[in-house]
């Protein structure tokens, strides 16, 4: 475990633990709930933190519970602390369970806390114990979400710094997935608080469509994983079809997030062209090895061929939601600054931003790479090569940009420390200069 890994743990437990031990001893000191009613919520909780099923994500693996949903139910009724304590227990006998080690129970039992806490401070004054109206039902939804978004982040966060890579980029990359569970969460606890008053009981009847919601919203986010690993795998058998680009596409996604981190764009713009680097060339599968691997000049008719591998791999991706953006980005990194590109001709700043960073990369990439039809040149004689083609084939700003990030050891850039995405451990640097 790394330093910062630590150090955010600890920070974390200790504001968890402070805030549980604070909603408890404001709970002795007001009204309590009747205990058979609380006990109801505490059990459905508890209960509810036993595995049903498992569905395998980017960040690990996660259950599918149904213990938020009767956590938020207690929110909305009671004390904060009837919905914190319920959360803990159950949350410290499944880690038992599991024999997780004692940091990872802590730190479970604070952000649930912390989650908590946030919520009901959302909630302070506005109980769902009357009429059901307007106002007291956006409360509600913002105390969802909120409930949703602060244990989402504090257990975002600690995966980033585990696996070393930007905090807000990895938070990005499944946010609105997950917002999605967070609706159903608040959906349903809103609707066991509504009944729980009528028919206390009766609230034992959501659980199996508060399970069936859950695993339904993780089985989604899992499909987006998987779509998009189905994709990225293909990709990168594509580049292995000839080994002179071995890697390259990886190459192009960190090249490409480097020049986007300095041109400072945002961090869903970042992962879009992460996302577009990594299967660029995803068009190529339609070509034949013959025409891809010829070592001589292609004929007019194998041109058009290899032309149209940007045009399929738009197609090929446009029909998944995940990446929805990324398919125009791919159709456009072979248009030219002049008009004079493909496949649709299009100029100048009509052409996606994203894609004239992807075209500036992957030419600079495919220069310094042997292919099986040239050797490769030097770093700097690619640099010179851009700077020629700035203004016709590539956009001058986004030349300028790489040339600067390069800097004055290009080849160091390129075979060394290399600049990246998500996950890496060097952090990808800022540009100043070159764009004002």
């Amino acid at each position: 475990m790394s330093g910062n890994l630590r150090r955010y743990i600890a920070g974390v437990s200790v504001a968890g633990l402070a805030a549980l031990a604070v909603m408890i001893a404001r709970a002795r000191a007001g009204p309590l709930p009747p205990p058979g009613h609380a006990a109801i919520f505490l059990i459905a909780m508890i209960g509810s933190q036993v595995p049903l099923v498992t569905v395998r994500r980017r960040q690990g693996e996660e259950e599918a519970a149904i213990a938020d949903v009767f956590a938020f139910a207690a929110l909305l009724l009671f004390a904060p602390a009837v919905a914190a304590v319920g959360l803990v227990v159950g949350s410290v006998a499944a880690d038992l369970r599991r024999r997780k080690p004692f940091h990872r129970i802590v730190f479970n039992v604070a952000q649930h806390s912390l989650s908590v806490a946030a919520a009901g401070a959302v909630l302070a004054g506005a109980r769902l114990d009357g009429p059901l109206d307007p106002g007291r039902l956006a409360y509600a939804a913002v105390a969802g979400y909120t409930f949703f978004m602060v244990n989402w982040m504090l257990v975002g966060v600690a995966v980033a710094i585990a696996q070393r890579s930007r905090p807000l980029a990895f938070l990005a990359t499944d946010l609105w997935t997950g917002a999605g569970q967070a609706l159903a969460t608040f959906t349903q606890g809103t609707l066991v608080a509504l009944v729980y008053p009528r028919a206390s009981w009766g609230v034992v009847l959501f659980a199996p469509s508060a399970y069936t919601a859950q695993v339904a919203a993780q089985r989604y986010q899992a499909l987006h994983v998987q779509a998009r690993q189905t994709m990225e795998t293909l990709a990168q058998v594509l580049d292995d079809r000839d080994p002179a680009t071995h890697d390259h596409s990886q190459r192009v996604s960190r090249y490409a997030c480097a020049v986007a981190t300095a041109l400072g764009l945002s961090e869903p713009d970042i992962e879009e062209i992460e996302k577009a680097g990594l299967v660029h060339d995803l068009g190529k599968v339609a070509v034949a090895d013959s025409i891809l691997l010829k070592p001589g000049s292609l004929t007019d008719e194998e041109r058009e061929l290899m032309h149209d591998h940007s045009a399929r791999g738009s197609d090929i991706l446009g029909g998944l939601e995940i990446y929805a953006g990324v398919s125009r980005i791919i159709r456009h990194h072979h248009e030219r600054w002049d008009g004079r590109g493909y496949p649709d001709g299009l100029a100048g700043e009509r052409i996606p931003l994203a894609s004239r960073i992807i075209a500036v990369v992957d030419a600079f990439d495919a220069m310094t790479s042997t292919r099986v039809y040239r050797e490769r040149v030097s770093a700097i004689e690619a640099l010179m090569e851009l700077d020629r083609a700035s203004g016709r084939q590539f956009d001058p700003e986004i030349v300028r940009a790489f040339s600067h990030l390069v800097g004055e050891s290009p080849e160091t850039f390129c075979h060394g420390a290399r600049p990246a995405c998500r996950g890496s451990r060097s952090a990808r640097p800022r540009l100043v200069a070159a764009t004002s």
